[in-house]
């Protein structure tokens, strides 16, 4: 089973789940014909996704938004420790291209301190699976949890390479 195969199966059995994105759909490409107006692309306007969840939280929903990792964390810091983590609010953050997973798109899509900056948010639950099986056996328990706000740093697979090595043993870089 997928990220997004586990996650269209939880919202079809659970009408509360709204799946949010800030126009990332690598994990949830299918989701919008599974889920209809439950499913919601804000746009590149990650704040405005977090102040929406927060309010869709608040009328019993529960939402599992998505966004790159560097601007999930930065970009919407403010909205997710003033909205989430001071409300204590059961958003769910799908944090997605980690660290410096992101090295096509240079520095300003690196999230090397995403971890830390959710660490400190009030009452956030940081998770950080080592991969995707790991991902899937806590998933369940995440996205069941009725607070509080809790967010996920989603692992990416990435082709393995064997490093070429020098004399000493040593990776060439």
């Amino acid at each position: 089973m997928t990220y997004e195969e586990l996650l269209t199966q939880t919202a079809l059995a659970d009408e509360r789940v709204i799946v949010m994105t800030a126009e990332n759909r690598a994990l949830v490409r299918n989701m919008p014909a599974n889920l209809g107006s439950r499913f919601i692309d804000t746009g590149i306007t990650e704040q405005c996704m977090i102040g929406a969840a927060a309010g869709l939280a608040l009328r019993g929903r529960i939402p599992v938004v998505h966004a790159l990792a560097a601007f999930l964390s930065m970009r919407a810091y403010e909205f997710i420790r003033t909205d989430l983590g001071i409300g204590n609010l059961p958003v769910k953050l799908s944090s997605f291209v980690p660290g410096f997973l992101s090295d096509g798109n240079g520095p300003t899509h690196q999230a090397i301190e995403d971890v830390s900056l959710m660490r400190g948010i009030p009452h956030m639950q940081v998770f950080c699976p080592a991969d995707e099986q790991d991902l899937l056996l806590m998933l369940p328990t995440i996205w069941a949890s009725p607070a509080p706000p809790m967010c996920v740093s989603i692992p990416v697979q990435l082709p393995i390479s064997t490093p070429t090595l020098s004399k000493s043993g040593r990776p060439k870089l």
